[in-house]
């Protein structure tokens, strides 16, 4: 009898390769649809916690975007000796904190957005295009500014933390802290609500007077109900 590859996969053999293992497929049917449903419907309603660090680091990159750095003798962050990245964005700002009651304690503070290098050997000063920028900003007295090398160079000393997606530096931990919150975080909370008033206002004004005045007729049988049910008054 002549060998037929046709013969070994006929349809007969596949029915009786089915019957023979259906408690098996049944298992493994099984294990795939749980499997499938889990991936499919199992993440879907857990809520992404909200990480404000991102969007504060956001936020600061965008308002420096207009503050491209154009100071020809400082192009590059160092700390120590080691290179943090390429200043492409660069401002200053002086910010006030209340002392005694005459008495105002002012700190100038380098802000700046940094962009991590792919390589940095002397003069060949090549940036990472997938890095992530760093949004830093540091007490100005602790900066040291080397022209020649077109270097702005913080001290190994100074502690730099990491607070709402921006770094800065401990010592002047206060005022700097203080000015995330105050500024940026409040300005970030200031235009959402703002953004929410503005919405609910437009909503407000699609009304036609019709629907208005039938909205004000329905607040007000509501609140002739729950006096009625409090006892206040017994008729209207």
């Amino acid at each position: 009898m002549a060998f037929n590859l046709a013969n070994i996969f006929s349809f007969q053999w596949l029915l009786d390769f089915i019957f023979g293992n259906i408690v098996w497929l049944i298992i493994i049917g099984g294990i795939i649809f749980v499997f499938v449903t889990y991936l499919k419907f199992g993440y879907r309603h857990k809520i992404k916690p909200l990480n404000r660090s991102e969007i504060e680091q956001y936020k600061f990159i965008e308002r420096m975007k207009n503050n491209q750095n154009s100071v020809k003798y400082f192009k590059i962050l160092k700390r120590g000796e080691k290179t943090i990245g390429k200043i492409t964005h660069f401002c200053a700002v002086t910010l006030t904190k209340k002392g005694n009651p005459k008495e105002e304690i002012k700190t100038d503070i380098c802000m700046m957005l940094v962009k991590p290098m792919l390589i940095s050997r002397g003069r060949l000063q090549i940036t990472n295009p997938l890095g992530k920028v760093m949004p830093m900003q540091i007490n100005k007295e602790f900066i040291k500014i080397d022209p020649f090398n077109k270097t702005m160079n913080i001290p190994e000393y100074v502690y730099l933390d990491y607070y709402f997606g921006i770094y800065y530096d401990k010592q002047t931990e206060d005022i700097q802290t203080a000015f995330i919150k105050n500024d940026q975080l409040f300005r970030t909370d200031l235009n959402q609500i703002a953004s929410v008033y503005f919405a609910k206002s437009q909503e407000q004004a699609t009304f036609d007077p019709e629907h208005a005045h039938q909205l004000a007729m329905k607040e007000k049988e509501i609140q002739v109900e729950l006096a009625k049910k409090s006892g206040k008054i017994t008729a209207i």
